[in-house]
């Protein structure tokens, strides 16, 4: 307990546990406070005084950040480089190849015979 605080026991709603300092979250409640002593029994609290409660928190000084405070990662970029090795690139630029060339020659064909066909049209 910090100094010059002093705090009255009171229990759980949720585990009955009887709590001998802070409480972890304390709620306003039918003109009474539910108190709930950790974050396991906190997350419980809804059954109890109802769904969005967050106006009625009488220590919102606590709760002054979002909750669960969560671990911010690093974004990775995803490309071929970092999930293929050098062989596996070098297939697929291989086969890439190959399809560029099967398009080139299908597209020269198909110009061929769309040209061709202008010229028998009498």
């Amino acid at each position: 307990m910090n100094e010059g605080q002093e705090y009255i026991k009171t229990h759980c709603i949720h585990c009955n546990k009887t709590i001998q300092e802070k409480p972890w979250i304390s709620v306003m409640y039918l003109d009474r406070v539910a108190n709930a002593c950790g974050y396991s029994c906190g997350k419980h609290l809804s059954d109890y005084v109802g769904i969005g409660y967050f106006d009625r928190i009488v220590n919102k000084e606590d709760f002054n950040e979002p909750r669960p405070a969560m671990k911010v990662g690093t974004t990775i970029e995803i490309t071929s480089t970092s999930y293929f090795d050098r062989g596996c690139r070098d297939i697929i630029d291989e086969e890439q190849k190959d399809l560029d060339k099967i398009l080139d020659e299908y597209s020269a064909r198909y110009e061929e015979s769309s040209s061709s066909d202008g010229e028998y049209s009498d």
